[in-house]
């Protein structure tokens, strides 16, 4: 199964689209490799860290993941329970996406 996405993007719009495209079981210090250097995405981290708190997720997975969104501003974080996806989508706003494993 594959599922494609195309979208127009004019030269003179501001927005940045940035595609995470993961295996669902890969590991946060996996990620590492993958994002873009430097500090891209500005942001607190306290204020990061309470919605991970807020939507279960460990403070040693924040520490890890915080680094990742102020380089790339957008991280999976792949556990038995699930899949949570954290990004910044605007720069007051945080979207959040979690994705339960079936039991199946």
């Amino acid at each position: 199964m594959s599922i494609e996405y195309s979208f127009e993007k004019k030269t003179d719009d501001p927005l940045t689209m940035i595609v995470l495209a993961t295996p669902k079981d890969i590991s946060l210090d996996s990620l590492n490799k993958y994002y873009p250097q430097g500090n891209n995405f500005d942001f607190r981290d306290e204020e990061v860290r309470s919605i991970f708190r807020t939507i279960g997720v460990s403070d040693v997975d924040a520490n890890k993941a915080i680094p990742l969104l102020h380089r790339n501003g957008k991280v999976i974080i792949a556990k038995e329970r699930g899949v949570t996806i954290l990004e910044r989508s605007t720069q007051n706003y945080w979207r959040v996406r979690q994705f339960p494993r079936n039991s199946a």
